[in-house]
């Protein structure tokens, strides 16, 4: 049999998202998550295998980044093996992939994911030669077991919070219309607190590319007067909902939050939808992590990085002048981005009606 990897044309990028998400790939590598890796300085690219019969061997998202001369192609939660999704892809499918990246003038791959992606006999380099774009936290997940099993393995807390926001009046809707009321109360949770969402476009991009498979899905508390307290915002692939944004306005909650209820939602949602886990998220900061931890979740340990090198002599070149460079400036050109994004933030929200 002859595996052959080919770059799919952009416009044809979301015909795949179906036969990928069946095969069980991951978030980040479902074509209708490209609206949220979009960004300035990223170029996001897709590659497929087929065998002779035009068989869907494997895929993978390619996220571009750094001119021509060092051009770093970075994969998260990837390459996957659509015939045996559990399982690592072919010794052979892993060098017609680093083939087909050499080709396009990549210098190097750098694989963000879990062990058991990439073939046991993965020849990578020491280190890793882009720790400035990864998911390096440990994850909290929900084990999903029936809803009596799962609401029964919170602690008792969580359980109160629930009963207690039922019997407060709060209702919690879900669906695509929520966008505007989902997106200011995120929005100025973010302000408040100090981290970066998407902007309505983005978030408005990705329901349009997800909504259609549950792939997005937005929840909305309203208290019994109809006003919005709490807005969650979930990502799905087959096997997992994913909690992705989240905020609350403190000033309406009259000391009860509707939050707890909101997560238990969208898990019954997921258990009816046939997911086996919710992932909550990162465990930090502290704060955040007590919250999280009232539902009893697994610690999933982060992914770690395997880089491969496509043209040693300029992956050395990286190593050695590149990376040291961009290791002072990073920092800084981060803290300029969220400046930048807190003033866009706050002019829309100034902007659109309460």
């Amino acid at each position: 049999m002859t595996r052959s990897w080919f770059e799919v044309p952009a416009a044809e990028v979301m015909a795949y998202d179906e036969p990928v998400r069946t095969a069980g790939a991951p978030l980040w590598q479902l074509p209708f998550w490209r609206p949220f890796l979009q960004r300035p300085g990223l170029a996001v690219r897709y590659f497929a295998e087929r065998d002779d019969d035009g068989a869907l061997l494997a895929w993978a998202c390619v996220l571009q980044w750094g001119p021509r001369a060092y051009r770093v192609a970075l994969v998260q939660d990837g390459p996957v093996n659509l015939v045996h999704p559990s399982g690592p892809i072919p010794a052979e499918s892993a060098h017609g992939l680093y083939a087909a990246l050499r080709a396009r003038g990549f210098v190097f791959v750098r694989f963000c994911t879990t062990p058991g992606t990439l073939p046991p006999a993965t020849r990578s380099v020491d280190g890793d030669l882009f720790p400035f774009f990864s998911r390096d936290v440990v994850e909290l997940h929900v084990p999903l077991a029936g809803e009596a099993a799962t609401l029964a393995g919170f602690q008792r807390h969580a359980r109160q919070h629930i009963k207690r926001a039922e019997r407060r009046g709060y209702t919690v809707r879900s669906g695509a219309g929520l966008l505007d009321p989902v997106h200011r109360i995120i929005q100025m949770t973010a302000l408040r607190k100090g981290f970066r969402v998407p902007s309505r476009e983005t978030l408005a991009g990705l329901l349009d590319a997800g909504g259609a498979s549950g792939g997005i899905r937005l929840y909305l508390a309203e208290d019994p007067d109809g006003r919005p307290v709490s807005a969650i915002v979930i990502g799905a692939d087959r096997t997992t909902w994913h909690y992705l944004f989240g905020g609350v306005d403190p000033d309406r909650t009259a000391g009860v939050s509707p939050t707890p209820l909101l997560h238990w939602t969208a898990m019954r949602d997921a258990m009816a939808a046939g997911a086996g886990a919710y992932n909550l998220g990162a465990g930090a900061p502290a704060s955040i992590a007590a919250f999280k931890e009232q539902f009893r979740p697994t610690r999933t340990p982060a992914p770690g990085s395997v880089t491969v090198a496509l043209r040693p002599a300029a992956t050395a070149a990286w190593r050695w002048a590149a990376l040291p460079v961009l290791t002072r400036l990073w920092p800084s050109a981060q803290r300029v981005r969220g400046r930048l994004w807190r003033r866009r933030a706050n002019t829309r929200l100034a902007a659109r009606p309460a």
